[in-house]
């Protein structure tokens, strides 16, 4: 079993983390600090491979060649190995089964901000706005 984990973004400007960003820097006091602030769903495929290249292949057919995952006239994806960013996948969960999916098979879902703040390598905590370096 291999864990894929495939990112969508939007090509246009993303109002939602624009929204946050502004709010971040105005009412938190990071205006000088935040310089970026994006926003991407995030889906954790298990496919039932062992090989890692034949995951990675499945996994941009997925997004290319259906639209499960992604909109082309709207959306860019990434796809990337749970494995290449230390093998945890954080908070598991199943759905109960829906027109797309069989019950069990739902692919954990949720949304991942990332952040840039002062030199490279800082980060602000969009949770909680706190300066992580």
């Amino acid at each position: 079993m291999q864990t894929i984990e495939l990112l969508v973004s939007l090509k246009i400007p993303d109002v939602t983390a624009l929204t946050a960003a502004s709010s971040i820097r105005r009412r938190l006091g990071y205006n000088e600090v935040l310089k970026e602030l994006r926003r991407s769903d995030y889906y954790s495929l298990d496919l039932n491979t062992t090989d890692p290249q034949v995951a990675n292949e499945l996994a941009h057919e997925l997004a290319e060649k259906t639209n499960l995952f992604v909109n082309p006239n709207k959306h860019s994806y990434e796809v990337r190995s749970a494995q290449d960013r230390g093998g945890s996948t954080g908070h598991r969960c199943r759905g109960s089964g829906s027109r797309r999916y069989p019950a069990g098979t739902d692919p954990a879902a949720g949304l991942q901000w990332q952040s840039q703040c002062g030199p490279p390598g800082d980060t602000v905590d969009a949770a909680t706005g706190h300066r992580q370096c």
